[in-house]
């Protein structure tokens, strides 16, 4: 107890003082003291400059629940991306994207796949992964390694935007963004697959990441990032370009005219580069809108409150460049910006810090099933490459050129078929999907995978040739053949360079044919052009190793005393014209 002629007499009865636990006089601001502006506060969250008062013997604090939310969303967006990726047909630009790695990689001297506006770094970058990690070796197809690459990119893109959202909204918010992301099939579809700009949309979330950083050496890293990113996918400067302008600007129509005048400024510039790359992604036209939708409407949320302005205002950018540039290259930085602003969106409504988890927790069940049903589907079919790749080297003549859809190039290329059956002038064309045209020669697969080869030419009216040449030869009495046979010969169903040999064979004596059968993976259609003959001696051999082409079979003798007769694809069209 104090004197009542002490110092602290009369302490706790003085207007304005507090007593602390050693009697130390604290004083209490008064109500005009305390900041009426939220202008005033300070950046730091209330207690984040306050020590621990923990016991020591206190069990360890567990994370948050929207943090654990946010964690599994995250692990799900991963397996869901994964699975896409491993289950979507390849675009164009991605299979030329494929074409050209491959062949930098694997075939230095061949003649290089030209690369798109943009397109070098990509591919650069997908050539340096492969020849790494070996990508392009590790899957059924050489799609598989850019796939690969493509996860790898999602990862750290999702890592870069979980950082930039941390800064700007609790886990909770970005929980709930990460539901309705792995619910939204557009939205995985455009992050499943490989291109220039999934990877610079990946480069700038890792350089904003970086910037946030205090100290210089994480920032001066993040300005390569970015410099990374842009470079890689030139039309995303634009959402670097909107970003600066809308962080300098105190107002929402400052922000709005400085990001109309950079978007007025480098819409002349892309004029002048040229036209963007092919599509690289699977984000169909009604994806693009729904993905559109929500982009603006996150965009104008965003717009509403100063901490997330500068990525609302790019979000609507690239949402503008997303809805008037042919393309996709800023669809998945489209993807990006609205996780990270509509997590501030989410953050800043009333009572959002219980409702972000109530909502992220009741999707949580919902993505999972999602996730479930797609992960352990039945798989697509195999694409059937290499039983065409097989069919091309032991089937067709090694002089005769093929044309093949972007990608299946390099498939094929792995598989052993030589390279210069690439070349020009081709005779044949393989075609990618379901395809019912009458010349078809050789069909393998089921299915949008299924490989149909068909000749380059026009067809000719051979089949009434073939048929009075067959009709001719199924008189001859020195044929010994079966009833279906015989109904092939008939039928113009025979191939004229057979007909050919086999009437010379009827000329010098008794000729037995015992089989026409269908090369596996041919069309029944397909004029036979393979023969099986009985009871050749040495002098009939000797003749048919004299032939010249295009009469010249390919002779393998069976183990049953059979001798098989194979003429190359295509056959000339001018056997029975001359």
């Amino acid at each position: 107890m104090t004197s009542r002629d002490g110092p602290d007499a009369g302490a706790l009865f003085r207007p304005g003082a507090d007593l602390t636990a050693d009697n130390a006089l604290v004083p209490v601001p008064r109500s005009g003291d305390v900041p009426r502006s939220g202008d005033d506060l300070p950046d730091e969250r209330p207690g984040d400059d306050l020590p621990d008062e923990r016991p020591d013997d206190a069990p360890p604090r567990r994370p948050p629940l929207g943090a654990l939310l946010a964690v599994v969303l995250g692990l799900l967006a991963v397996v869901r991306v994964a699975v896409a990726s491993w289950q979507l047909p390849s675009a164009p630009g991605e299979a030329r994207l494929v074409d050209g790695a491959f062949a930098a990689l694997r075939l230095p001297g061949m003649e290089a796949v030209a690369d798109g506006p943009g397109e070098l770094l990509a591919r650069l970058q997908l050539t340096s992964h492969a020849a790494l990690t070996g990508a392009f070796d590790r899957h059924p197809d050489v799609l598989g390694g850019a796939r690969e690459l493509a996860v790898l990119a999602f990862v750290v893109l999702l890592v870069g935007v979980a950082l930039v959202a941390r800064s700007l909204a609790r886990p909770g918010a970005l929980a709930v963004l990460l539901a309705l992301f792995v619910l939204c099939e557009p939205a995985v579809e455009a992050l499943a697959t490989f291109g220039p700009g999934q990877l610079g949309a990946m480069w700038l979330a890792v350089g904003a990441a970086l910037l946030l950083r205090r100290a210089a050496v994480p920032r001066a890293l993040g300005v390569l990032a970015v410099l990374a990113g842009v470079l890689t996918a030139p039309l995303l400067l634009v959402a670097v370009v909107l970003v600066i302008v809308a962080s300098g600007a105190r107002t929402v129509p400052a922000a709005a005219l400085g990001a109309a005048a950079a978007l007025a400024v480098l819409g002349g510039v892309l004029l002048v580069l040229g036209p963007p790359v092919a599509a690289t992604s699977a984000v169909d036209g009604s994806g693009r809108v729904v993905l559109l939708l929500v982009a603006l409407a996150v965009a104008v949320g965003g717009a509403l409150r100063r901490e997330s302005r500068p990525a609302a205002v790019a979000l609507a950018g690239v949402a503008l460049l997303v809805a008037a540039v042919p393309g996709d290259t800023a669809v998945a930085l489209l993807v990006a910006g609205v996780l990270v602003t509509g997590a501030v969106v989410v953050d800043a409504l009333p009572r959002a810090a219980p409702a972000a988890v109530a909502v992220a927790g009741a999707a949580w069940v919902g993505a999972a099933a999602l996730v479930a049903t797609t992960a352990w589907s039945d798989p697509p079919a195999p694409s059937p490459h290499r039983d065409l790749a097989a069919w091309i080297t032991a089937t067709t003549d090694p002089a005769t050129a093929l044309t093949v859809p972007a990608g299946l190039r390099s498939d094929l290329l792995r598989d052993g078929v030589p390279v210069g059956r690439f070349g020009p002038a081709p005779a044949l064309a393989v075609v990618e999907g379901p395809d019912d045209r009458a010349d078809r020669l050789a069909v393998f697969g089921t299915g949008p995978r299924r490989l149909t080869v068909v000749p380059t030419a026009p067809g000719t009216a051979e089949d009434p040739a073939r048929s009075r040449a067959g009709t001719q030869l199924d008189r001859n009495p020195r044929l010994d053949a079966p009833d279906d046979v015989r109904a092939l010969l008939t039928s113009g169903g025979v191939d004229r360079r057979a007909l050919a040999v086999l009437g010379g064979l009827a000329g010098r004596g008794d000729v037995t044919v015992t089989a026409l059968p269908v090369v596996a993976g041919e069309d029944p259609a397909t004029a036979r052009h393979q023969v099986v003959l009985a009871g050749t001696d040495p002098d009939t051999l000797g003749w048919l190793r004299a032939q010249q082409p295009p009469y010249a079979p390919l002779i393998a003798a069976g183990a049953d005393g059979t001798v098989t007769l194979t003429w190359p694809l295509p056959a000339p069209a001018t056997v029975f014209a001359r």
